[in-house]
């Protein structure tokens, strides 16, 4: 996919109530740039107007500053952008038009790891805040604008490791121009619609697309339309009379509070398996479930299931005009078909556009906004799950239940059963659905499971989910956690394997209610966001491992107040804390002082519920996680997609 921008600029900002700071790092070439007053900062950024100006979260605050700056063309001082910077923190993000283009880092930033600090902490940066309070309104001496400058550039550069981390996000944005381009739609800046995050564009295209018919009752209409008559299925009819008693209570204007304060109903499967309801979706799962060995596991997964919704039962807002169906549909066909063609960028553009507007149609601020719309797909999809679930609970024990797809033992020679029951609800509810067998699956429940098909690995929640692109706390329970359950053996016996140093790491992570974090071994107090431990036995190797010591760390509300602490969530008695640059380690040393007990007590832990099952397991003797999947490959589909004049002239943020 081409790159529309031959010039990218790294930047970050810093407001204080007297001094500005504008940093700003050239990707051609190399050379950072600082200045100290708005006036050289609106220079820069004015001489680089062809550029894309990348930023961590500078859509939301950084963009807003630098706005400023450009409408007055630099003529204003740091007090004043202290100001402007008040405002927007306190008052909320006011709506305005870009003077420069800009791409925000953030956005595709995992749950958790979304503080640059964290971000860049996990790989070994230094890290630390800012020397200064924000608060303090004074001048400032040359040697503490020195200080700020690099703090400000040293997040510069955590900006540029987690844009090169993220390049594949941002090379779909850039994919973004050519999928509506082949719809039709044309701009007079394509470069700005890289710029946008996937739900600011999706907002602004279908708006531009739709009426402005909006009445007071599409505000608060909050009824459901249902996709077939739930009345004669069965299983499901106590769930469907809940929501359509709320239906009939009032009219389609029932109150929100009537609509959603309302405790949502539960379904119990024949074999003792609840499934609960809710405004998302259906969730149920045998909790601590292991895969026995004399059964297979069908997994039936729905393909972009509130999509098929919307589309094939006719769900869309009022406000859609033929234009704006007819995008969807093109977006919704052309994904799988760009995905079958090996087109991914394409493919990933058009999914992330796709979703984003399915998600939005709560949103206040868009035109097309409709509860009703989004209540009639969400509670569809549930029921509509929940109603595969019962048919097929008839014949097989469910495993799980899910958003948008049921798992089901199924003895051998019953596969076809199971088949035809999937196929027949296909027809009713127009569903694309992707069947595949699970080899093997350790399940705690519905969003935490470890699970082998054909695909590789797949992994989800927080027990069992180990991204590698980050160093996640104690990455060896996760790994060692599936390998002890279905071997039915110590967890020691799995580590005496893994000997990664880093598998180890425990990551300490602080808030802003908690910047401060406590050693009570030797006294100390550290202001640092992001600390690497491992925990450890005291032993003669400490001696030969330089600036490395033991800690035990509760966190602080304060750096003078030693009363005011809390425990620091898991961590270890006794730790050692680990330098900075991961390239200094001694992994040989630093196994020798390792308490592998420690971490072996974290997965007894998690396995018990497992062995409270007393499933029937079998032996596993080798699982691979270099392959983790999140998420199954959808069936291809002709794209039918079709073209319109219609232009798009300017897309506005």
């Amino acid at each position: 996919m081409a790159d529309l921008f031959e010039k990218k600029i790294i930047f970050d900002l810093e407001c204080y109530p007297s001094l500005f700071v504008l940093s700003a790092l050239s990707l051609e070439t190399g050379e950072m740039q600082s200045f100290t007053s708005p006036r050289d900062a609106y220079e820069y950024v004015r001489e680089n107007g062809d550029a894309l100006f990348i930023g961590y979260n500078s859509n939301a605050y950084d963009d807003h500053i630098i706005n400023f700056i450009l409408g007055v063309n630099g003529e204003c001082t740091a007090t004043d952008v202290r100001e402007i910077s008040d405002a927007l923190i306190n008052d909320g993000i006011p709506v305005r038009i870009n003077r420069f283009r800009s791409y925000d880092v953030y956005d595709p930033i995992e749950a958790g790891m979304r503080s640059l600090k964290m971000f860049c902490g996990s790989y070994g940066h230094t890290t630390y805040d800012s020397p200064y309070s924000f608060k303090d309104e004074r001048e400032y001496t040359p040697a503490e604008v020195k200080e700020i400058v690099g703090y400000c550039e040293q997040d510069v550069y955590y900006t540029r490791d987690v844009f090169n981390n993220e390049f594949g996000y941002y090379e779909a944005a850039c994919a973004r121009v050519p999928v509506l381009q082949e719809y039709g739609i044309s701009f007079d800046d394509p470069r700005r619609v890289v710029c946008f995050r996937s739900a600011a564009l999706a907002r602004n295209v279908f708006s531009a697309m739709c009426t402005n018919g909006r009445s007071p009752k599409d505000d608060a209409r909050t009824t459901i339309k249902f996709a077939i008559d739930y009345t004669t299925r069965e299983g499901i009819g106590d769930a469907y009379a809940f929501y359509r008693s709320i239906v009939e209570k009032g009219d389609e204007l029932s109150s929100k509070e009537e609509f959603y304060n309302k405790e949502t109903p539960t379904v119990r499967l024949l074999d003792g398996l609840d499934v609960a309801l809710g405004w998302g979706g259906a969730h149920g799962a045998i909790e601590g479930y292991v895969k026995p060995d004399d059964v297979k596991i069908l997994y039936a997964d729905v393909s972009s299931m509130y999509p098929t919704l919307m589309i094939k039962h006719d769900f869309y807002p009022y406000t859609f005009t033929p234009h704006a169906r007819g995008l969807y549909e093109f977006l919704y066909h052309s994904r799988l078909t760009y995905k079958k063609q090996g087109e991914k960028l394409k493919s990933q553009a058009a999914k992330r556009l796709i979703a984003s507007l399915t998600g939005m149609l709560k949103d206040k601020f868009a035109v097309f906004r409709s509860e009703w719309s989004n209540n009639s797909i969400t509670i569809n999809g549930q029921l509509s799950v929940t109603d595969l679930a019962y048919q097929l609970s008839k014949h097989f024990r469910i495993v799980q239940v899910n958003t948008d797809g049921v798992m089901a033992e199924v003895k051998p020679g019953e596969e076809d059963t199971f088949r035809r029951i999937v196929d027949e609800w296909c027809v009713l509810y127009k569903y694309e659905v992707s069947s595949h067998e699970v080899k093997e699956l350790v399940q705690l429940n519905v969003n935490n499971y470890y699970m082998v098909d054909e695909e590789g690995v797949t992994v989800k929640g927080a027990s069992f989910s180990l991204n590698r692109d980050y160093f996640n706390d104690k990455a060896v329970c996760k790994k060692a956690l599936p390998l002890s359950v279905v071997r039915k053996c110590d967890p020691l016996e799995i580590m005496e394997d893994m000997n990664d140093i880093r598998d180890y790491l425990i990551l300490i992570k602080t808030t802003d209610t908690f910047p401060y974090l406590y050693d009570t071994l030797s006294g100390e107090c550290t202001e640092s966001r992001c600390i690497r431990c491992i925990a450890a036995r005291p032993n003669g190797a400490l001696a030969k491992l330089a600036g490395v010591r033991f800690v035990n760390y509760v966190k602080m509300r304060s750096s003078k107040d030693k009363s005011n602490t809390q425990k620091v969530s898991d961590f270890p008695t006794c730790a050692v804390e680990l330098p900075d640059d991961l390239s200094t380690y001694d992994s040989a040393l630093l196994l020798q002082l390792l308490d592998k007990d420690f971490y072996a007590q974290k997965v007894r832990t998690l396995a018990q519920p497992f062995q409270e099952k007393k499933e029937d397991v079998r032996c596993l003797f080798a699982l691979d996680l270099s392959s983790v999947q999140t998420s199954p490959k959808p069936l291809p589909y002709p794209t039918g997609a079709h073209t319109t004049a219609f232009v798009f002239d300017r897309v506005r943020r």
